[in-house]
C-alpha cells in the first residue's frame, strides 16, 4: 500500500465484502466515516503537493528553478509564458499522484530528489487571456494540498487578480501562502512596507494573517534572497501533513477495527472448519453406517447439530444467524434421515456380495449425504466471511506500512503565521 489513496480503496473493499457478514448500520457507519475522510481537501498521499500560481511576469518558473537549485522549467520575458504547466516530482510517484496530474492534463514531468516527499506544479498564469488557464487552476484547489500564490512589486496590486481570483477563493484561505517575488526590485528599507501592504490587500480578500516569503529567485545580479525561508515552509508544510495523515491513517485503523470486532475475525477468520467437520461428519457418517435406526440417527442428528451451533456461535451474529436459518433443526432431521437411507442401501447392496464390509460401505454412502446437505453449502457460506477477514488483514497490513513509514517531525518552522494545511 503506497499511500491514503490505496487506504481508501482498501477501506471501500472491505465495506464491499461486508454484506452477509457485518450488520447493515454497522456498514452504514464504517461508509459514512470514509466518506468524511475522502472529503478532506487535499491530495491524500504521503507526497505534499503545491501548485506555484500567480499573475503573468510574476516569476514561477524562477522560483521554481531557485527551490529546485537548478534550471528546471524554462523562463522568458514573453508574456504569458508558462502556457503549459509542468510538475516538479518526486521519482517514483505514487498512482494516486500520477492520476491528479493525469486528470490535470500535467503530461511534462520532471523528475527530482531533492525534496523527495514534495511535489511543485508550474502552472499557467491566472490573468491570463487563456480561459482554460483559469479552468485548471481551479479545477486543482480541492485535491492539491496547497498553492504558492507569487506576486511581483508591479502588479501585486492588480484589482482583476484581487477581484477576480484571490477574493473567490478565500474559503480556501488556509490552502494558500503568498510570495512577494523580484525584491531586488525595492530598495532593501522599502520591502518590509512591501510585504506590510501586500498582508493588507490580502486581508481585504478575506485572508487574514496571511503567510509571505518576500524573495528574490532571479536576481539579475548577486544571490538569490529568501528561498531557504520557502524551501524550508515546504519542510514544514509536510510535517504538518504528516501528523494530519498519521490521523488520517489511526482513523481507518479505528474503522476496520469496528468492522473486524463486527465480524469477529480481528483475531483471524478461522475456525479449523474442515478438521472440525470432516471429524463430526465422520463419526455421524460411522454412526449410520453401523445402524441406520432410531438410536444411530439422533446420535448423528446431535453431533451435526452440536457442530451447526458451534460454528453459529463463533462466525458473528449476522452470518451466525444465517448458519441457523439455513440449517435448522427440521433440515437437519431431513438430511439425517437422507443420510441414513444412503447407508441402508449401501448395505444392502454389500451384503448381496461374497465378501464383508458392508458398514465401510455404509459410512461412506452417509458421509457422502451429509458433505453435500451440510457440508458444502455450509462451506461456501463461511467463505464469504473469510473472503471478509482476508481483506481486512491486507488492510490493517497496509495501516501498520502506512504508520511505519509515517514520522512526522513536529518542529515549527512557519515564517510570518501558521501556515494551515
Amino acid at each position: 500500500m503506497r499511500d491514503a489513496v490505496d487506504l481508501f480503496d482498501h477501506l471501500d473493499l472491505v465495506i464491499s465484502r461486508g454484506p452477509g457478514v457485518i450488520p447493515d448500520d454497522t456498514l452504514d457507519e464504517a461508509a459514512q466515516a470514509v466518506r468524511q475522510m475522502r472529503a478532506r481537501r487535499g491530495y491524500h498521499g504521503d507526497t505534499l503537493v503545491l501548485g506555484l500560481i500567480g499573475g503573468t511576469g510574476a516569476g514561477k518558473s524562477s522560483l521554481l528553478n531557485a527551490v529546485a537549485g537548478e534550471p528546471v522549467a524554462s523562463t522568458s520575458h514573453i508574456r504569458p509564458h508558462t502556457d503549459r504547466p509542468l510538475a516538479w516530482v518526486p521519482d517514483g510517484i505514487s498512482t494516486g499522484l500520477a492520476e491528479i496530474l493525469d486528470t490535470a492534463g500535467i503530461e511534462d514531468r520532471r523528475v527530482q530528489s531533492s525534496l523527495p516527499d514534495v511535489a511543485l506544479l508550474d502552472l499557467p498564469d491566472v490573468d491570463s487571456v487563456v480561459a482554460d488557464h483559469r479552468g485548471l487552476v481551479e479545477s486543482l484547489l480541492p485535491i492539491v494540498d496547497g498553492f504558492l500564490w507569487i506576486f511581483d512589486p508591479e502588479k501585486y496590486r492588480d484589482p482583476a487578480i484581487h477581484r477576480d481570483f484571490l477574493a473567490p477563493l478565500a474559503r480556501y484561505r488556509d490552502q494558500f501562502t503568498f510570495v512577494m517575488n523580484k525584491v531586488d526590485l525595492v530598495a532593501p528599507d522599502h520591502r518590509e512596507s512591501l510585504v506590510v501592504d501586500l498582508r493588507d490587500a490580502l486581508g481585504e480578500d478575506g485572508y487574514p494573517q496571511p503567510v509571505i516569503y518576500p524573495v528574490a529567485a532571479a536576481p539579475p545580479q548577486g544571490d538569490t534572497i529568501g528561498i531557504e525561508g520557502v524551501r524550508d515552509h515546504l519542510e514544514t508544510r509536510l510535517d504538518a501533513k504528516r501528523i494530519v495523515m498519521s490521523k488520517v491513517v489511526g482513523d481507518a485503523r479505528t474503522v476496520l477495527r469496528y468492522l473486524a470486532d463486527a465480524a469477529e475475525v480481528w483475531n483471524g477468520a478461522a475456525i479449523d472448519f474442515e478438521a472440525r467437520w470432516h471429524r463430526d461428519r465422520d463419526a455421524s457418517a460411522g454412526v449410520l453406517g453401523l445402524s441406520s435406526g432410531t438410536g444411530g440417527r439422533e446420535d448423528a442428528l446431535c453431533r451435526i447439530e452440536d457442530f451447526i451451533a458451534i460454528v453459529a456461535a463463533e462466525v458473528g451474529a449476522v452470518c451466525g444467524d444465517e448458519v441457523r436459518d439455513r440449517f435448522t433443526t427440521h433440515a437437519l432431521e431431513d438430511t439425517v434421515r437422507a443420510a441414513a437411507e444412503a447407508a441402508t442401501g449401501a448395505r444392502a447392496i454389500r451384503k448381496a456380495r461374497p465378501r464383508g464390509g458392508a458398514s465401510v460401505d455404509a459410512s461412506r454412502a452417509a458421509g457422502a449425504v451429509l458433505e453435500e446437505e451440510v457440508g458444502g453449502p455450509l462451506r461456501k457460506l463461511l467463505w464469504r466471511r473469510a473472503w471478509f477477514g482476508a481483506t481486512v488483514t491486507t488492510a490493517i497490513v497496509g495501516v501498520s506500512q502506512l504508520e511505519a513509514g509515517n514520522r512526522p517531525d513536529q518542529d515549527d518552522g512557519a515564517v510570518n503565521g501558521e501556515p494551515g494545511l
